[in-house]
């Protein structure tokens, strides 16, 4: 895989308002105020206290926008829209999120979060523990993942029912990817920061090529953009509708 910026590439992936990410001067940002965010979440002030201006951006993601790491890890371990007859794509998704799991406990944006996937030994344990460090279990959700055995039509809209507390992603209208899109930010930073990047990216893309978001034209999408930098032939088969 060609070795690109980690920061830009997430940016552009998830077309997101995130220039300034692009330079150095925006990733010590981003780290600043992961910090201030995480220092906040701690000392319980209230969300409300952050100004978070007329759109969101990666300086406003708080702890509680990074719930879906958890899906990263078990829905993407799923591979929720690869095809059942697509071995090579289910393997890539798998290793992916194994690779994840593998990670969080050096990138996990909080650092709770950090000790507690650690001390997890499964991409299931480490998806439950994401959640746990964050005072938050499945009872938080509207139709949360919590079993491979569950149809994509029961878990395609998992919702948090604590949104008023979030940050960047309070007034998204699709929580899930905007999760994700807060989680990869944040972790990335982490990546780069310990040379992790290449690692991370790679795990990132093959967990959203293989369906993660739940989304076909979405995942359609990703993967054109990506057909470049994913193994020739890996999702050449159709994406699996529901």
């Amino acid at each position: 895989m060609e070795r690109l910026s980690l920061v830009s590439f997430v940016a552009q992936a998830l077309s997101s308002p995130v220039s300034f990410m692009q330079s150095r001067q925006g990733t010590s940002m981003l780290q600043k105020e992961i910090v201030f965010a995480n220092n906040r979440h701690q000392n319980h002030v209230p969300l409300a206290e952050h100004d978070l201006g007329a759109r969101s951006t990666p300086k406003d993601i708080t702890p509680l926008d990074l719930w879906a790491i958890h899906d990263l890890l078990v829905v993407g371990h799923k591979g929720p829209l690869v095809m059942p007859s697509s071995f090579a794509g289910h393997k890539m998704a798998e290793s992916a999120a194994l690779k994840l799991a593998e990670l969080l406990p050096d990138i996990h944006p909080v650092a709770a979060c950090r000790d507690a996937v650690a001390k997890a030994d499964s991409v299931n344990t480490k998806a439950e523990a994401s959640w746990a460090c964050l005072g938050l279990s499945a009872a938080n959700f509207t139709a949360p993942y919590t079993s491979d055995s569950q149809p994509n039509s029961e878990v395609d809209s998992t919702s948090p029912l604590f949104k008023a507390q979030q940050g960047a992603c309070k007034d998204s209208l699709w929580p899930r990817a905007c999760s994700y899109w807060s989680s990869a930010h944040a972790m990335a930073v982490r990546a780069d920061m310990l040379n992790k990047g290449q690692e991370f990216l790679e795990a990132f893309i093959h967990i959203i090529a293989g369906g993660a978001l739940y989304c076909t034209g979405c995942t359609d999408a990703f993967r054109l953009l990506n057909k470049h930098i994913l193994p020739s032939g890996a999702y050449d088969e159709d994406i699996m509708g529901y």
